[in-house]
């Protein structure tokens, strides 16, 4: 019976999506600011932080929900990074330049069948953007494929955290709710 009143208190009070979060968000952090340098990015704070906002942001409480999200995150923001890319080459950085990625991103995703990435692509614009904002020789197509590999590292390093703690999961899910 005890071992059941602990489980419980865990699943109430998500000790296990806390703890696996958390990890996920630090390992990406981490390892987003070691990506970042190697792409260039004097502030390599960004990269880690994108990297770990694309850790935290997938995972779900039910397992199923996290591989949808990551889909979606992944998807997403290569739509968002290849059409800012374009936009930008063609038009540089500006505001009325920003506007039109961040439609686009949308468009783009919506053509493509991934309507639930109306959030994160636009998301994905902007981070290029205050990267530019931050460093504008950076040459765009070198920020774009930074900005996405800082995320592909995210979703990659959930999906290893929940793997990693599906028997956890499991265990948990075994308790009734009083």
């Amino acid at each position: 019976m005890r071992s059941d009143t602990v489980r419980l208190f865990i699943k109430r009070y998500y000790i296990g999506l806390a703890i696996e979060a958390s990890t996920a968000g630090l390992f990406a952090f981490w390892l987003g600011e070691v990506v970042s340098q190697v792409f260039g990015v004097d502030q390599s704070a960004i990269g880690g932080l994108w990297a770990a906002i694309s850790a935290v942001i997938i995972i779900e409480i039910q397992e199923r929900n996290t591989f949808t999200a990551a889909w979606i995150r992944f998807l997403s923001t290569f739509v968002a990074v290849l059409l800012t890319g374009a936009i930008v080459s063609g038009l540089g950085y500006h505001l009325w330049s920003l506007f039109l990625c961040l439609v686009a991103s949308v468009i783009g995703c919506a053509a493509i069948g991934c309507r639930n990435g109306f959030k994160p692509a636009p998301i994905a614009v902007l981070v290029v953007f205050a990267v530019a904002s931050i460093q504008p020789d950076l040459n765009i197509w070198w920020n774009c494929l930074g900005r996405f590999s800082e995320s592909v590292m995210g979703i990659a390093i959930s999906l290893v955290i929940v793997v990693i703690f599906h028997p956890f999961r499991a265990w948990l899910a075994r308790v009734k709710e009083i």
